[in-house]
């Protein structure tokens, strides 16, 4: 749970909030029995804006530090064209 908190917080609060203009947030969170696994997907509207070129590199190390797998994809045209999965371990 507190890796969970963790990637969210620098995600959510340190990482897109301060950039991103007004914009819609749509959070899903998945949890796996068999892989024991917890995922978090993140869709977000605006320009593009991938985290890893972001201006937050202390937040961005911590975020790969919390999480197995960080992946983030634009898909231009869509109303929440961002999305950002992050698969984390127990």
């Amino acid at each position: 749970m507190n890796r969970l908190r963790l990637a969210f917080e620098e995600l959510v609060q340190q990482m897109l909030l301060p950039v991103l203009d007004w914009t819609s947030l749509h959070v899903t969170m998945e949890y796996s029995e068999e892989e024991k696994t917890t995922t978090v997907i993140i869709a977000y509207g605006g320009r593009r804006y991938d985290p890893a070129e972001g201006i937050n590199d202390l937040s961005y190390t911590v975020l790969k530090r919390s999480v197995h797998e960080l992946t983030y994809q634009y898909t231009e045209g869509a109303e929440l064209a961002n999305t950002i999965r992050a698969v984390i371990l127990p």
